[in-house]
């Protein structure tokens, strides 16, 4: 299975979503781990496509800062997706991988994956399943939300869109995009940040995307297409480690 180059005009037709008004997201994204005891380590094939699956800072180009480097993540037993029988609590240790944390020079527009191999492709769309599902993007936008909350709660997170052209193919599993918004004098209304969150299937691997961008003036010109085309290189390149 290979991308396709209409799969960077879906993205970019995305990106381009703008909030109005002038309040932004006020903290850079944060990939956190939950340490468990009862993992067991995953087999080193498992670990290793997990560690091929997710976007490097080389994969997206000159253009990318790193914040955060990339580093075995561990399972959150209390987050999203992990009610009874998820494959997500069936996975050893290894077997999710978070990749760095980046933003694009000049924006403050933030780039983040990881990446998840099960034991085999049925797992893997179980998991798929559980993360296109009401509750789990109803899950996440519940934690966008109290992230903000902590510094304003005035602030809020609404689910706008969960699906795009290009689902359902070539991997592309699950998009889902959540609106930033603010209440001021004139009431609860969009403001200019919003998280883009894709994911992909190769064989047995899960790929998420995480994309949080903010809106400004000062951004470069053509900023949309430039992340977009960086992505889609990205993720191309962890295709063709993961044998796509």
């Amino acid at each position: 299975m290979a991308l396709v180059r209409s799969a960077s005009a879906v993205m970019v037709a995305a990106l381009t979503l703008a909030g109005c008004g002038g309040s932004s997201p006020t903290a850079k994204p944060k990939v956190t781990t939950t340490t468990s005891t009862t993992q067991k380590p995953a087999d080193p094939a498992t670990v290793d496509l997990a560690k091929k699956g997710v976007l490097m800072a080389a994969d997206l180009g000159p253009n990318w800062v790193l914040d955060k480097g990339a580093e075995a993540g561990t399972i959150d037993r209390k987050g999203c997706g992990t009610q009874a029988a998820s494959p997500i609590l069936e996975l050893g240790a290894g077997a999710f991988q978070i990749g760095p944390l980046v933003h694009y020079k000049d924006t403050k527009d933030y780039l983040s994956t990881a990446a998840t191999t099960f034991a085999d492709e049925a797992a893997a769309q179980r998991w798929i399943d559980i993360r296109k599902s009401p509750a789990f993007i109803e899950c996440r936008r519940l934690e966008l939300e109290a992230a903000e909350k902590k510094n304003d709660k005035r602030y809020s997170v609404e689910t706008r869109q969960t699906t795009t052209d290009g689902v359902g193919t070539q991997g592309f599993e699950v998009y889902t995009t959540y609106q930033f918004r603010y209440d001021d004098t004139g009431g609860v209304r969009d403001a200019n940040g919003t998280f883009f969150r894709f994911v992909y299937r190769v064989k047995r691997t899960v790929i998420a995307v995480s994309i949080d961008r903010v809106f400004l003036d000062s951004d470069p010109k053509d900023v949309s297409q430039a992340i977009s085309d960086d992505s889609y290189r990205a993720l191309s390149a962890a295709y063709a480690r993961l044998g796509a």
